[in-house]
């Protein structure tokens, strides 16, 4: 491997010596006469940078004071008579003017340069991390619940958060806001050209559920006695399944506790076959109006529950809508 070749890749696990290659490749820029603020040599973190900007002046300082680590670095970058006092002191000259930084940084000096070009005119450009950014972001968040408060609007907002942190209502309220921003504000800036929703759905309310369970159940159990079972347990696991499948509320689980016929039944459901051909100790069928009326059972409860999630996943694009908002009028 040549390090100064024009284009290289070097593809290398962590901790196998990315960066050290980083920095012969700066030194060996260097000592082939590129003039070191013309070289760009970027890291993603600051302690990163920082450790790798004090690498390149070490070694170049070991190099100038010991002719035996001379020849080696010589080695390393390819570079027999490279004069590595000369080079250092053009590096500590150059030192205001070197771009031995993270890549958030180089950027933000881009976008410095080109303010105007990019739109971001009327005011100061500055790159907001760390501690600031998550600052601003809490201070944004606080605003939002604060007008919501002013509007009278509070009960809809809190409505609207207990549906996207269903499962989460021991977590403090501040945590669960932030960490819903947080999470969600990248997918909601995604390009948005989809239907909310399957069309599986179209038409179906999660209340249907509730309105519909109970008399689905019933037909089920009217006729059970017109089955053909080829085992005496058969019918007492096609109750237990009813009983389960009655008693679960939408978004409330439990389902996974139905047992093997039910996991066998959704199976048979989702191949798309016509016969509820199942397995409970023996292979027979649910057929005739039971067989009808569990697969319309099966299916309201498997829509309902995608249209509850989806209903979460609205609030939670209502609450990060607000949030993205002003993210872009006070910080980008």
């Amino acid at each position: 491997m040549n390090i100064l070749d024009k284009n290289l890749l070097i593809l290398a696990s962590a901790g196998s010596g990315k960066t050290y290659q980083l920095g012969n490749r700066v030194i060996g820029l260097a000592a082939k006469g590129a003039p070191p603020e013309r070289i760009v040599a970027l890291t993603f973190t600051r302690k990163a940078a920082g450790e790798f900007a004090d690498s390149v002046l070490m070694k170049l300082a070991a190099a100038a004071a010991d002719e035996k680590t001379a020849r080696r670095v010589a080695a390393e970058i390819g570079v027999p008579a490279a004069d590595f006092s000369e080079i250092l002191a053009k590096v500590v000259a150059a030192l205001p003017r070197l771009t031995l930084g993270t890549m958030d940084g180089f950027f933000a000096k881009v976008v410095r340069g080109f303010q105007y070009e990019l739109g971001l005119t009327g005011g100061k450009f500055d790159l907001i991390e760390g501690p600031r950014a998550a600052a601003a972001r809490e201070e944004i968040l606080a605003e939002i619940l604060g007008d919501r408060l002013e509007e009278g609007t509070a009960d809809e907002l809190l409505h609207v958060f207990r549906r996207a942190t269903y499962g989460k209502e021991n977590a403090r309220v501040g945590d669960n806001f932030s960490e819903l921003a947080s999470a969600w504000q990248g997918r909601y800036r995604e390009p948005r050209d989809r239907e909310w929703g399957p069309a599986m759905l179209a038409g179906v309310a999660v209340g249907d559920w509730e309105e519909s369970k109970r008399d689905l159940a019933a037909k089920i159990r009217r006729d059970l006695d017109s089955l053909e079972y080829t085992d005496s347990r058969q019918r007492k696991a096609v109750e237990s399944m009813i009983d389960s499948l009655e008693s679960h509320t939408i978004a409330g689980g439990g389902l996974g506790n139905a047992g093997t016929l039910f996991k066998n039944v959704c199976e048979v459901i989702a191949s798309g076959r016509g016969t509820l051909e199942v397995k409970s100790y023996k292979p027979f069928i649910i057929g005739g109006p039971a067989g009808e009326a569990l697969r319309n059972m099966v299916l309201l409860a498997a829509q309902c529950e995608m249209a509850a999630a989806i209903d979460r996943t609205r609030a939670v694009r209502g609450l990060v809508a607000d949030f993205d908002k002003l993210c872009e009028e006070r910080l980008r």
